[in-house]
């Protein structure tokens, strides 16, 4: 919480790093209106967010870079949620799968998230935010299966602490090529998605739901509650009418399993086991034949965006430099 605030910070004030003595309670009101905006609950603002953040104004206070007599500004706060309320997400129909996975839709894909978290969000449950911050390193062999780690190292952010986990990749994805696109984009940036950028919050996931959400547009399904998180609501479905058990689901696609005996009194199930018992029940009427991923068809792609960012952050940096220096020059000059 601590990192995001940084993030978020170095983002509003465009200076880095920001002195904390000059961090306001008028700041803190933004800060607290953005998370609304990006759909955190109160509780959560107030408890995790806010109450990570006053420690370390407490903490700032005790090393003298905080006025000792100045009230934290993190405290306070009335929170309203002035976010809508979201629709409940309903799982895609097979008639909705049939369409997004025909492969004469799915291959005009201009991203390489475009095609591939359509299928990580079928086969693992994922929420959107969590693969599209993925990096190459986050898959490996485990048990000599192929699994994803689902986690909050380097700057990767999860929702609840249970949404971290380590899950096989289903064999439809190994099928369709998944590891040779790995092997195909290992050389840009470490990252899954190499051309995405963060949003303000450091989330990776902004630009694939609102594309996804065109895709479906243009595919004729049009339900406000069928998003990209109804892969989710499909996956876990699809588990639960096979007959997987509720604790076995809830490791796989990342919800917390609040009874004492799995908590307390038992270790989570193996790769393995998952693998056996869970993935391999997510079986769905679709036909893959024609969607096998050609290596290399999104290289030329990926180094033309990261190339225009790069120019980007350094017109944006030369353009910053140029007022810094006329602002810093005196009046007449």
């Amino acid at each position: 919480y601590h990192t995001f605030f940084t993030n978020w910070v170095a983002k509003r004030k465009k200076v880095t790093p920001y002195p904390i003595r000059l961090i306001t309670n008028e700041d803190i009101g933004v800060y607290i209106d953005d998370l609304l905006a990006d759909g955190k609950s109160p509780q959560a603002i107030q408890t995790k967010y806010l109450g990570a953040l006053n420690a370390l104004f407490e903490f700032a206070k005790t090393i003298g870079a905080f006025p000792k007599e100045q009230i934290i500004p993190t405290r306070g706060h009335k929170i309203f949620n002035k976010a809508k309320h979201k629709p409940n997400r309903k799982p895609f129909s097979p008639e909705d799968l049939q369409s997004i996975f025909a492969a004469e839709n799915l291959k005009k894909a201009r991203h390489p998230e475009e095609f591939w978290l359509p299928l990580l969000g079928l086969y693992t449950g994922g929420r959107i935010s969590e693969l599209s911050q993925l990096r190459i390193n986050d898959f490996s062999k485990i048990e000599n299966i192929w699994s994803v780690s689902i986690n909050e190292e380097e700057d990767k952010i999860l929702k609840t602490p249970a949404s971290e986990r380590v899950i096989p990749l289903h064999p439809v994805l190994l099928d369709l090529g998944l590891i040779d696109y790995l092997e195909e984009v290992q050389h840009f940036n470490g990252r899954l998605f190499p051309e995405l950028s963060p949003d303000q919050f450091g989330h990776y996931g902004k630009q694939p739901s609102r594309r996804f959400g065109v895709y479906l547009d243009k595919l004729g399904i049009t339900d406000k509650a069928k998003v990209f998180h109804s892969f989710r609501s499909t996956a876990n479905n699809c588990l639960k009418q096979a007959g997987v058990p509720e604790e076995s689901r809830c490791q796989f696609v990342g919800h917390e399993h609040d009874t004492i005996n799995s908590k307390t009194y038992s270790e989570p199930h193996t790769i393995k086991f998952l693998l056996e018992n869970v993935a391999s029940k997510l079986n769905f009427p679709i036909d893959f034949s024609q969607l096998k991923y050609t290596k290399g068809k999104f290289s030329a792609f990926i180094a033309r965006e990261i190339s225009k960012q790069e120019k980007q952050k350094k017109h944006q940096a030369a353009k910053a430099k140029r007022t810094g220096n006329s602002a810093s020059l005196p009046k007449g000059s």
